[in-house]
């Protein structure tokens, strides 16, 4: 996980960059593992992954399989998942193909509202259980890359990848039917010296987005075409990035990424309406950081850059079916300043980081119905907080895997508000930003002992969180304790463990996600909620082989 805008090397989003690792054997030239697990409410998981190294070739294989009959009413959930990830390695260049596929077949029980939350949180919305409302979708994401080492100093790497997608999803009020197709490249150009390198990087990427809607009949079948619209974005990053070692303890980076962003769409179902193209202007987003070993044990870094987040394709479509074009992009900075402490028996590890960011444009959704909705920008907002996270082992050798006690602290404390947002007429500035909770916790104890038995208890804390940006209601906060225990037995070239657990042991009743600013109509109340499980129970095996 990197706080922050990432700018040169993972694009200028301002809630920082999560990046996804496939699964290598630690040792070894082949290894297969297998899990099945089955759990409350008829859910069954299943999990087979396979690694193989021959030669100068990695491969890593996977498939995935999940079936829930669900907690809420029309929640049945079916998904199946199938990865490959093939290595080639060479003595100055290295060859990589990537393909994820997934089905999907989901049911949707939607959002409820207060007194449905209270008195019965397992019911689905009664409209959207009228019509069994469901999602449903394939997904195919490929890529290749090649790596070639030029001479000591110089490096490139360059990437193809495309997404495809065909989702279809029947809704009381329409079925919206739409897939995607996107293909891009990317290359960066390296070079590493003896106290700094360099990153240069180009980055293009273009989708085409095509969508129809058709009413829901009488029958509740797919009925009349209502529109069809055809949209297709183009982005292009241009990044740098400079590291420079300027001491042994002392690093510092710079870097910059210009993004440039157009929109095309065009109406299908009415010619007269003709096509639209948009541009907004280029993105300039700087960034600094510097990390600082004061002693061994203590690090401080900080950094401060810029970072932009462009509106989906549902905010940039107005009602009427013609462009958002007065809808901008949000931006700000970032500011973030923290301190990693490790002691040396390696005992004891500790991250405290406080960060602010000064936002403009944010990206908020207005709902004038439950099916019509779009983006407007919220004027100016502040966000500040304390992220905390340690991790202390109470008994046991710190370099140990096995026979240890650990006990994992993580929290977060947040200010989040509007500063200049004028919604119709309405002043909200001031106001608290909806959906995010004022504070959430982590605590948990794992403990493995004579290799054999493990065992993990955590609590999850989230803190109330407002529903809408007027801040007319709140949602309360939740606490979540979980447990698991597990016996592992080594046969020879094997490790098998059982294991079985329950989560939300306390059976707290609580909102997993909030619906911000849903709309009402009438005398029918907001439907703001999505419920959380009740408590529930699983049972499993897992098993590797080398």
């Amino acid at each position: 996980v990197i706080r922050g805008p990432t700018g040169a090397l993972y694009g200028s989003g301002m809630g920082g960059t999560i990046r996804l690792f496939t699964e290598y054997p630690d040792k070894g030239n082949r290894e297969l593992k297998a899990r099945a697990e089955t759990a409350s409410w008829g859910t069954e998981r299943a999990t087979v992954r396979g690694f193989l190294r021959t030669g100068n070739i990695l491969i890593a294989a996977g498939a995935n399989y999940s079936h829930s009959d669900g907690y809420r009413q029309n929640s049945i959930y079916n998904r199946a998942s199938a990865l490959l990830n093939l290595h080639h390695y060479s003595e100055n260049s290295a060859f990589q193909l990537l393909m994820l596929f997934i089905h999907l077949d989901a049911q949707i029980p939607s959002s409820i509202d207060s007194l449905t939350f209270e008195t019965n949180p397992r019911a689905a919305a009664k409209n959207w259980l009228n019509v069994k409302g469901y999602e449903s979708y394939d997904k195919l994401l490929s890529g290749i890359s090649y790596k070639k080492r030029l001479n000591d100093r110089w490096e490139n790497t360059a990437s193809l990848f495309s997404t495809v997608m065909n989702k279809y999803e029947f809704r009381p009020f329409n079925i919206l039917d739409d897939g995607s197709v996107n293909a891009g490249f990317r290359n960066r150009l390296k070079y590493t010296g003896k106290t700094t390198s360099f990153i240069f990087g180009i980055e293009g990427i273009t989708e085409k987005y095509p969508w129809k809607t058709f009413e829901v009949d009488s029958l509740n079948q797919q009925g009349s075409l209502i529109d069809y619209f055809t949209e297709r974005t183009s982005y292009a990053n241009f990044s740098a990035l400079n590291e420079w070692s300027v001491t042994p303890k002392l690093n510092i980076s710079e870097g910059i990424n210009c993004n440039l962003l157009t929109y095309r769409l065009k109406n299908n179902t009415n010619d007269s309406v003709g096509r639209n193209t948009y541009t907004y202007k280029p993105v300039l987003s700087p960034r600094i950081g510097i990390n600082y070993q004061i002693i061994d044990e203590v690090t401080f870094y900080s950094s401060f850059g810029h970072g932009f987040s462009p509106p989906s394709l549902e905010e940039t479509i107005l009602s009427t079916g013609v462009p958002n074009e007065n809808i901008k992009p949000e931006s700000g900075w970032n500011l973030d300043a923290g301190m990693r402490i490790v002691t040396k028996d390696k005992r004891l590890f500790t991250d405290i980081t406080c960060y602010k960011i000064w936002l403009r444009n944010l990206l908020v959704t207005k709902r004038e119905s439950e099916s019509v909705f779009y983006g407007i920008n919220a004027g100016k907002t502040s966000l500040e907080g304390l992220e905390m996270s340690v991790k202390y082992r109470l008994l046991g050798d710190a370099y140990s895997p096995v026979n240890y006690l650990d006990l994992n602290l993580s929290g977060v404390l947040s200010g989040n508000r509007f500063t200049d947002f004028v919604d119709d007429g309405m002043d909200r500035s001031g106001k608290i930003l909806p959906g995010i909770p004022d504070n959430q916790l982590y605590a948990g104890i794992t403990g493995q002992f004579s290799r054999h038995y493990f065992f993990n208890v955590n609590l999850r804390h989230a803190g109330a969180q407002y529903l809408d940006d007027a801040n007319t209601g709140k949602a309360a906060a939740w606490n979540l304790l979980n447990a698991e225990i597990a016996y592992t037995v080594f046969p020879r070239n094997a490790i098998a463990k059982l294991f079985c657990g329950v989560r939300n042991l306390l059976d707290e009743n609580y909102a997993a996600m909030i619906l911000v600013n849903a709309p009402s109509f009438g005398t029918a109340k907001p439907r703001y909620y999505y419920p959380g499980t009740a408590r529930n129970f699983y049972l499993g095996i897992s098993i590797s082989v080398k």
